[in-house]
């Protein structure tokens, strides 16, 4: 079964957003393919403690009940990023600034891809097309300069 880590946003449009839109409804879709055990998913969990420190309650209690309810397993963040570390020979603090600047995004986008590469993960699935989706041509060459198998990332409606 295909791993994946569903980003923030796309369980935030499913659950929250009020605009009927394509993306809308292709994120409630995926969303239904996860709960109906399509994919095993796996959740950060920095995602969970994101949520907990969010201003927004109800909302925060809505995406972190979903999460809850359909994880298959919560990663360990700074576990599965030191495991990469290892095998790059990097301390955890570099390796994210390295990753981050050589495929030219931000470093808690660089943590993400780090957290899906130590834990095996296939798809990291999200909206962020600015600073992950449009990037990941140069996360992938990123990854192969440093031995690493990186997620793929993808919209919802690529997978």
């Amino acid at each position: 079964m295909l791993k994946v880590i569903v980003d923030l946003d796309v369980v935030t449009i499913a659950k929250w957003y009020r605009k009927r839109d394509r993306r809308l409804e292709s994120s409630q879709r995926f969303l239904g393919r996860v709960e109906r055990g399509e994919f095993s998913l796996a959740v950060p969990d920095t995602f969970l403690e994101i949520l907990r420190l969010w201003e927004y309650g109800e909302l925060s209690s809505i995406i972190r009940g979903w999460y809850e309810a359909n994880a298959r397993f919560i990663i360990p963040s700074d576990e599965a990023v030191k495991k990469v570390a290892v095998k790059t020979g990097f301390s955890e603090e570099v390796l994210i600034e390295k990753f981050a600047l050589e495929a030219n995004m931000k470093k808690e986008d660089a943590f993400l891809v780090l957290i899906g590469t130590g834990s095996e993960i296939t798809y990291i699935v999200t909206w962020n097309k600015a600073h992950l989706r449009d990037k990941r041509e140069k996360i992938e060459q990123v990854g192969m300069r440093l031995g690493l198998k990186v997620p793929k990332i993808v919209f919802p409606t690529e997978i």
